[in-house]
């Protein structure tokens, strides 16, 4: 995209394929039919911050779906990344990702799911600027101030997830407030 801007997108709707080979087909079931590309170990997230080791494998291919609000065709890259050898009971990963990076190799298709996989600590940040900062509700009105006022609370949100998971490490439960935050917070706080 435009100014050094690039995008990677999980793809939910199995949309229907225009033009190629298949044109017709849905996008999803297209790239089901690719064998896979390469193969590795990396973690399902399952909640709470808690994940599982899965084997999982991978292939690309472009696709073409109809824009949005009828305008037009869109083709981009799309990775499948597929959950395999899945234990009982569990639905198992499947991703559809779109993206408008180059993906021509096995290095730049795992550079996508790698991208990709970083979402969870991106939102727990949004999450913590928002929740944990109340960025939002923020008094400022000029783009300075709520610059310098953002610029600041980043920081803060960064050590809210520092502290959390710390507060979740069962190693470092029993640690002293102290060390994690410092003897001058920690009186402060607790005044």
């Amino acid at each position: 995209m435009g100014a050094g801007r690039s995008f990677v997108i999980r793809s939910k709707s199995n949309r229907r394929r225009v033009g190629g080979e298949g044109a017709g087909a849905k996008l999803h079931d297209h790239l089901r039919t690719f064998p896979a590309r390469a193969g590795w170990w990396g973690q399902a997230r399952e909640g709470a911050g808690r994940s599982r080791p899965v084997k999982l494998q991978g292939c690309w291919a472009t696709g073409t779906v109809p824009a949005p609000r009828g305008r037009g065709t869109v083709t981009v890259p799309v990775v499948r990344v597929w959950e395999v050898e899945i234990p009982a009971g569990d639905t198992g990963v499947e991703w559809f990702l779109r993206t408008d990076r180059a993906v021509g190799d096995i290095a730049s298709m795992r550079q996508v799911v790698s991208i990709y996989q970083r979402r969870p600590i991106i939102e727990e940040y949004h999450k913590a600027l928002k929740t944990g900062c109340g960025v939002e509700n923020l008094p400022h009105r000029t783009r300075a101030v709520l610059a310098t006022a953002v610029g600041i609370t980043s920081v803060l949100a960064v050590a809210l997830l520092e502290l959390r998971d710390l507060a979740r490490d069962p190693g470092r439960q029993d640690d002293p407030a102290a060390g994690a935050v410092g003897g001058r917070a920690v009186r402060v706080l607790s005044t």
